[in-house]
């Protein structure tokens, strides 16, 4: 038998999520449906939950750590030919 933690069962909304992500509801909705959001409970056709644990998780995956690219060498000059 497994045992389920608290953290396991925290659930956010569909509202919770979208102000999480600074998006309309609509915009989270539509990421739903298009299947680019973490795990969720479907508890009827029009409310979804979110395990607090996976979103978390998610985020985490989408999470870009910039590195600084080398800069390029400027090509030297050619030395001014001397007029003979």
């Amino acid at each position: 038998m497994t045992t389920t933690t608290t953290a396991q069962l925290e659930f956010i909304t569909e509202a919770e999520l979208a102000d999480l992500l600074r998006q309309k509801v609509s915009t989270v909705q539509r990421w739903r449906r298009l299947g680019c959001v973490p795990p969720y409970l479907l508890v009827t056709r029009e409310v979804a939950l979110y395990r607090r644990e996976d979103v978390t998780r998610w985020l985490s995956s989408r999470l870009v750590v910039p590195t600084p690219k080398p800069r390029a060498k400027k090509a030297e000059e050619p030395a001014a030919q001397v007029a003979a």
